[in-house]
């Protein structure tokens, strides 16, 4: 009846069992740390993007006031074209009618003489 082996007293069936709850320790530990990071990202990501936003609106009143600003600009702009573009009609037909020096302006720089906006619009809609 003495057929059994002496025990270990290393190997039992307490290591085993401490060795997975050690995992386990190390596996919520890393869970919960992992949470945290995670809340942290969040909170940075939502300051950045309130730091977005408020820029965004800032450019946006910016841009606004710049386009009013440039609008004198772009209107000064329109009307010196059209004066030279009116100068430039009136060289070319004064080419048209045979004076030399206008046809040395047109054909010495390459004018070429569009229509009107308006007027290639009203072609358009025929």
């Amino acid at each position: 009846m003495d057929n059994q082996e002496p025990k270990n007293p290393f190997i039992s069936v307490h290591v085993p069992i401490a060795l997975v709850a050690l995992a386990l320790a190390v596996l919520f530990f890393s869970q919960i740390k992992g949470v945290g990071t995670a809340t942290d990202t969040m909170k940075w990501q939502s300051t950045n993007a309130d730091k977005q936003i408020t820029a965004l609106k800032d450019n946006k009143e910016k841009l606004a006031k710049a386009i009013e600003e440039r609008k004198p600009l772009v209107a000064q702009s329109e009307a010196l074209q059209k004066t030279f573009t009116e100068m430039m009609k009136d060289v070319k037909e004064l080419m048209d009618k045979g004076d030399e020096d206008a046809k040395k302006i047109i054909v010495g720089y390459g004018i070429n003489i569009a229509d009107t906006p308006a007027a290639s619009d009203a072609k358009k809609d025929k």
